[in-house]
């Protein structure tokens, strides 16, 4: 069983993979089936790796926008608000990976 430590290595693991596409672009991400398939799996990764963390943990570090990490998570997995995400897939996943990468 996982614990929170390897679910946060989880997460680092995930974002330094996103950061190797990121910064190519938004329009790479737009226009590269493989780019956005990458980056959306690890965005996943991250979502359910934070989902998974104690909420203790999370409480303690309210500073990191959780539940906004964790829901985008649900939406890319389940397809909640499908018809939104093909209109506005993009913006939205851009503007968290902009929050994850500095």
């Amino acid at each position: 069983m996982r614990d929170d430590r390897g679910r946060l290595q989880d997460i680092l693991d995930a974002i330094k993979r996103i950061e190797r596409y990121a910064k190519r672009g938004r329009r790479v991400f737009e226009e590269d089936e493989l780019v956005h398939t990458w980056m959306i799996h690890h965005i996943q990764i991250i979502g359910e790796a934070a989902s998974k963390l104690i909420p203790t943990f999370r409480k303690t570090h309210h500073q990191v926008p959780w539940p906004q990490i964790i829901k985008m998570r649900h939406v890319l997995v389940h397809g909640y608000l499908r018809h939104q995400i093909h209109a506005r897939g993009s913006q939205a996943i851009c503007s968290l990976l902009q929050r994850l990468v500095p």
